[in-house]
């Protein structure tokens, strides 16, 4: 057992659909970037493959993994990956909400959020997909004191933006992830106010010996159990959805990733309990969940059973800005239906 306290009974998950609302990059528009990277236009091979296959994480694996494609290849396709989340982490720093495409209203989220990682008795998780830093930069949700176990942020600074100023670990290349020993994570993986745990990495770590850690492609399970960091989230991310009776509100997450999915399905017998918030009409969302989940439906059965709200908005629904004079009913009817104090 990794955890020092009791988690709270109430959990966030996110993905990409959770800065998408921001201008962060969907898998489709991931793929248009990538594309439009110079090195891949430079690179023949490396744009045929791309222009195969619009699943760009399918494609890296593919790449990576074979014997039959060149170094340059690789790292064409390595570092052309990193410069699209290199481009979307400046898009989400430039973001405010006069912008028209995307007027969300970031106090009213934050606020949103406080209502599930402020627990002063019980430890609140965020877990997330996500490897751009919009949460580091906003704060949102999270207190001054709150931490990303396993790394520390450069010169000793904070980890998440307060005020409206982002933190030292945003403004700079590289933040550096701890240790590679797991005994070394473990003793770091100190619980605040909130834990912010980002089960896939994140664009700005980096291990002491200069190797990034970002988990992308298909290999992600396997990754998952063998490095020394995700070995020790995935175990604590396991043990928080497998405490009795937890409320997992997810955010923007499409169901495409087995190793997550497998996570979830072995919570339900705990009594795990789902909550989508998610602007695809419900009927869309559950062809595509039976589409992504595989093993003949029985997996996406399970994950389909254990959902007992479902919240189909975008955040300028929920959070619009110009600011709204109290929560909107829908924020009232989520926060109502996870049992969550108004």
């Amino acid at each position: 057992m990794l955890l020092r306290a009791e988690p709270a009974q109430h959990v966030l998950l996110t993905g990409a659909g959770f800065t998408h609302n921001f201008g962060g990059f969907l898998a489709e528009q991931f793929w248009v970037e990538l594309l439009n990277q110079p090195a891949v236009g430079q690179n023949p091979k490396l744009l045929s493959l791309l222009k195969k296959d619009f699943d760009f994480e399918a494609i890296y694996t593919h790449i990576l993994e074979s014997d039959k494609y060149s170094q340059d290849l690789k790292d064409a396709m390595r570092q052309s990956t990193w410069n699209v989340f290199r481009e979307m982490h400046g898009r989400l720093q430039d973001w405010n909400p006069d912008n028209p495409s995307y007027p969300v209203d970031g106090s009213q989220l934050d606020q949103f959020l406080k209502k599930f990682l402020a627990r002063p008795k019980s430890s609140a998780f965020m877990f997330t997909l996500n490897q751009d830093l919009f949460l580091e930069i906003r704060g949102c949700g999270f207190d001054a004191d709150a931490r990303i176990p396993g790394v520390d942020p450069p010169s000793g600074d904070r980890w998440f933006g307060q005020g409206g100023q982002p933190p030292a670990s945003v403004r700079v290349e590289r933040a550096a992830i701890v240790s590679d020993d797991e005994e070394t994570i473990k003793r770091h993986f100190v619980q605040s106010s909130g834990c912010y745990v980002k089960l896939h990495g994140s664009c700005n770590w980096y291990y002491p010996d200069g190797t990034g850690r970002m988990l992308l492609g298909y290999g992600k399970s396997k990754q998952w159990k063998e490095d020394p960091l995700f070995n020790i989230y995935r175990q604590v991310f396991e043990e928080v959805l497998q405490h009795k009776n937890r409320k997992l509100l997810v955010i923007g997450y499409s169901f495409r990733d087995k190793h997550i999915n497998e996570a979830l399905i072995r919570a339900v017998p705990h009594g795990l309990k789902l909550y989508i918030l998610d602007p695809t009409p419900p009927r869309i969302f559950k062809d595509r969940l039976f589409q992504n989940v595989t093993d003949k439906g029985l997996k996406a059965t399970a994950i389909w059973n254990s959902i007992v709200g479902y919240f189909p908005y975008r955040f300028r629904d929920l959070f619009p800005f110009p600011v709204a004079k109290s929560p909107s009913p829908a924020v009232k009817q989520i926060l109502r239906s996870l049992d969550v104090e108004q």
